[in-house]
């Protein structure tokens, strides 16, 4: 197999993921808003993503802090679900900027 396929299974493998990032911050804002987790036995969305979506803490904090985030501030939300902003990305550049 030379490079260029795996070049393009890499491209299209990424677009998933950014897609399943971007689905994952709506899911979380509606567990959050319902404390959905409370009906398996979480206390907490954190713990919830941890125990059952098998999220790092870290990872989990990420996700919370941006989904949180994209809530109140519509033009994040929006730029996420178009594909404008990896969550990824945004994790490694703009963790403390999300926190404020």
């Amino acid at each position: 197999m030379n490079f260029k396929v795996i070049h393009q299974k890499a491209l299209r493998t990424a677009k998933r993921l950014h897609e399943a990032e971007a689905e994952m911050i709506l899911v979380l804002q509606e567990v959050d808003e319902i404390e959905g987790y409370l009906h398996l036995g979480y206390t907490s969305l954190s713990a919830y993503m941890i125990g059952s979506l098998k999220f790092s803490e870290a990872g989990a904090h990420h996700f919370i802090t941006v989904c949180r985030k994209a809530k109140k501030v519509p033009e994040l939300q929006s730029a996420i679900q178009q594909g404008n902003i990896s969550i990824s990305k945004r994790s490694e550049e703009h963790t403390s900027e999300l926190q404020s």
